[in-house]
């Protein structure tokens, strides 16, 4: 193939787009999404690059989410029931007058990003995907041939017993709505803890939704125009490192805990220049997380083995763990990690050992007053990274132990 440069491959997507909007209309609708900030010009050059690999039947789907996503601008590949999807954030900005995202305080202006996902084709849509393009150099074929006739079970999904090429796109706009939706459900909460982005959740709408098909046409199912503003910031930070932790997340494909998830609410914390209360919330739950664990694994077995004698068992729990008068846990942190896990089969590394005693240390100096300055950012950013690692090393230890447990000792047979 042939390469293009940017203004003929802008060209082609402009007159490709043009089908079925007025040739009278003072700007293309090309120049119309530009200008309401839908996406930027490099946005529609990236899509309709990545249209040009060999495969036929890719749609490139664009939204925007009211915040930073902190990856860097590579595609990267994700799981998903349908479309085999590969998914891409690139930074925008909105002024403040424009709702959505945390304010960026140093230049007045919220945070988005442009989202640009690759999605497969699949089933019916793609049988037909080859039949619609050949369409879209005429403007008669495109509104009036019929593509299928009579499909069973799709007739009510488009409102019909058949359908135009016009109608075929705008089921695969909203088919590839719902579907990005479903992929950012699964995504976003591992990208959140894989990357400690506290201000990062699923939408339940996607703003500014648009598709791109195989020869540069974009398919617009609403569109509303924004108050033109500048799409693009001019200084980016670095988010090269997160990329390596989300690929191991995602590798992983592990859900992110209820530990993980509020330690996010620690580094929410951070964000906000609360570095002293990110440390205590931070070493409160890990000390609420070792704590699940002892009470399972720990005195759940402890128990079963004094079944038959009950009180003994109330003042060994009394005595070694919890207070009868107000239930208070006797037991240190500290001791709870560096003791009682390693009595289920759970030892942190030398390095992690370090690491959280650092980090109780830091909690007692704060909470006991004898630390009266605010805590540098970096330190209380390392206690988060800490505790993730922390509670992710745990976490894989329990499974193993659950693995060993469910496979039993080996059978042997004469």
């Amino acid at each position: 193939m042939v390469s293009k440069d940017n203004d003929a491959v802008l060209s082609e997507i402009r007159e490709a787009s043009s089908l079925g909007y007025s040739r009278t209309a003072p700007e293309s609708i090309v120049e119309r999404l530009m200008n309401a900030n839908w996406c930027a010009q490099d946005d529609l050059l990236l899509a309709y690059q990545d249209l040009q690999k060999p495969d036929l039947d890719r749609v490139v789907a664009f939204f925007q989410l009211p915040f930073l996503i902190r990856l860097p601008d590579k595609w990267i590949k994700v799981k998903s029931q349908y479309g085999n999807p590969y998914i891409r954030f690139r930074p925008c900005i909105d002024s403040l007058e424009t709702k959505g995202g945390p304010l960026n305080a140093s230049n007045g202006k919220h945070e988005r990003t442009q989202v640009l996902v690759s999605f497969q084709l699949w089933e019916i849509r793609r049988q037909r995907y080859a039949s619609y393009l050949e369409t879209l150099n005429d403007e008669r074929e495109f509104k009036e041939r019929v593509l299928i006739y009579s499909i069973m079970g799709m007739e009510d999904e488009l409102e019909g017993p058949s359908y135009t090429a016009q109608t075929y796109e705008l089921n695969v706009a909203k088919r590839l709505l719902l579907q990005s939706i479903e992929v950012l459900k699964d995504f976003i909460p591992m990208y959140a803890v894989a990357c400690k982005d506290p201000f990062a959740y699923v939408p339940k709408r996607l703003d500014n939704f648009f598709i791109m098909v195989k020869n540069g046409r974009v398919v617009i199912r609403d569109f509303n125009p924004a108050t033109p503003d500048d799409p693009r910031s001019s200084k980016l930070l670095d988010y090269s490192s997160n990329l390596t932790s989300l690929r191991s997340r995602l590798n992983l494909n592990r859900k992110p805990s209820i530990y993980e998830t509020y330690l996010l609410e620690a580094a929410r914390q951070v964000e906000l220049g609360a570095y002293n209360l990110a440390i205590v919330q931070t070493v409160m739950i890990l000390d609420w997380f070792a704590n699940e664990i002892i009470e399972d694994h720990f005195w759940g077995k402890v128990k079963g083995s004094f079944e038959h004698q009950p009180e003994l068992f109330q003042l060994l729990f009394e005595r070694m763990w919890e207070t009868k008068k107000d239930r208070r846990i006797k037991v240190s942190v500290e001791d709870k990690f560096t003791k009682y896990l390693p009595a289920i089969g759970i030892t942190l590394s030398p390095k992690l050992r370090e690491d959280l005693g650092r980090i109780i240390d830091k909690r007692n100096d704060i909470v006991h007053r004898t630390q009266t300055g605010l805590i540098e950012g970096s330190i209380a950013r390392n206690a988060i990274d800490s505790g993730m690692e922390i509670i992710k090393h745990c976490m894989n230890h329990l499974l193993t132990l659950k693995h060993h447990k469910s496979s039993g000792p080996a059978q042997h047979t004469s």
